[in-house]
């Protein structure tokens, strides 16, 4: 899995994948531009056929959701993250909590400049 091979790749500014060991948090967040403000999106809960499709479906929504957010005139710029595996995962509280702490920790600790958060 590579993302300089993926077909899906325009010039992102940021991809990451994060792992927790503890809630078996496994995730990719991808940011596609903060050219006019901050990231925004979601997080979709999907069970993908492969880590490589987890990252193209990453890859291709956040550049979706700059230009989304560009035609609307909103001042904000497109991000994105995945939850590779079981899609049940939100159910289990510690789960859930690993993933509000990665949304976290992309806002104040990771180099994602002027991003405003994964579940922005």
């Amino acid at each position: 899995m590579t993302v300089w091979n993926s077909v899906e790749f325009d010039g992102h500014e940021q991809v990451c994948h994060f792992a927790e060991e503890a809630s078996g948090l496994r995730a990719i967040a991808a940011i596609h531009s903060t050219a006019l403000g901050p990231a925004a999106g979601g997080t979709r809960f999907k069970a993908y056929p492969s880590e490589q499709a987890a990252l193209d479906d990453a890859l291709r929504l956040s550049r979706a959701m700059s230009y989304k957010s560009a035609l609307a005139g909103l001042p904000v710029g497109g991000g994105k993250a995945v939850k590779v595996g079981d899609p049940a995962f939100r159910r289990g509280r510690a789960r859930l909590r690993s993933l509000c702490e990665l949304a976290f920790w992309s806002r104040t600790c990771g180099p994602f400049p002027g991003h405003a958060g994964l579940n922005g």
